[in-house]
């Protein structure tokens, strides 16, 4: 999660959908982490912390949809999913 606050701050929402896209199955993971270290981080006056944690929920949905447009790296699909 630390690595893909780096890579949106020093490359953008489409660089870090990209990095997205190789962790499709952490992805919801990360995603509540980062608000729960935000709520820490917050009323403890960790403000510098808790602004990473605070951008990069406010630009998941943008991550989100660029790890989606790149595709996920190293998703399997299961014989049925072809023939829906």
């Amino acid at each position: 999660m630390h690595h893909l606050i780096r890579v949106l701050n020093q490359q953008g929402e489409s660089a870090a959908g990209h990095l997205l896209s190789r962790l499709p199955e952490r992805s919801a993971t990360m995603r509540q982490l980062a608000y729960r270290l935000y709520t820490l981080c917050e009323p403890k006056g960790w403000a510098e912390d808790a602004r990473a944690y605070n951008e990069l929920m406010g630009a998941w949905t943008a991550i989100l949809s660029a790890s989606l447009e790149t595709g996920h790296k190293g998703e399997q699909f299961g014989i049925d999913q072809f023939f829906e």
